[in-house]
């Protein structure tokens, strides 16, 4: 009967050390597995950072472009505002300088019309020649007078010309 309990032990025993086996083999299986998802997880941590980095990255970049876009839209603005005075200026300066050539136009039709009035008036008063001379002295001062209106207005002119092609040099620019 000792024999028999001896052969079962033995039998329990052996089924023991298989099945201890087995286990040990599925611990060092489940163990390996383990190790290889903390690594994988680990691997998985560095690349979640780095894609981190590269988002951080990328709003900063989008920071400073908006701030960029805003400083470039006010130097916009400040152009666009300088160019509006200057061209509010050139048209103020090209309207004096059509002034200054209808006047002139005007002066030297008076001073044409004068001289035809003088003409007709000096054969007409022949007899007179005391009339004549006196007429022809005041004429003589009245042509000096529209010359020096006409040169001081083509002097203007020519100013406002100039500072016409300023402006319009400063406008290119």
């Amino acid at each position: 009967h000792h024999a028999m309990a001896n052969a079962q032990l033995q039998e329990h025993l052996e089924v023991s050390n298989t099945e201890r086996d087995r286990l040990s083999r599925e611990l060092k299986t489940l163990r390996g597995k383990h190790n290889h998802l903390i690594e994988e997880g680990k691997t998985m941590a560095k690349r979640v950072e780095v894609v981190e980095q590269k988002m951080k990255a990328a709003f900063a970049e989008a920071r400073r472009l908006e701030l960029q876009v805003g400083d470039l839209e006010r130097g916009k603005e400040a152009v666009q505002t300088q160019l509006t005075r200057s061209t509010q200026r050139a048209e103020k300066a090209e309207a004096l300088a059509n002034d200054s050539r209808n006047e002139a136009r005007k002066l030297a039709g008076d001073l044409e019309r004068t001289r035809k009035q003088l003409q007709s008036d000096s054969s007409r008063q022949q007899a007179d020649q005391q009339a004549i001379q006196t007429r022809s002295k005041e004429q003589s001062q009245r042509e000096q007078r529209l010359d020096e209106k006409l040169q001081a207005a083509s002097h203007e002119r020519d100013e406002l010309c100039s500072t016409n092609a300023q402006l319009s040099a400063d406008l290119q620019r």
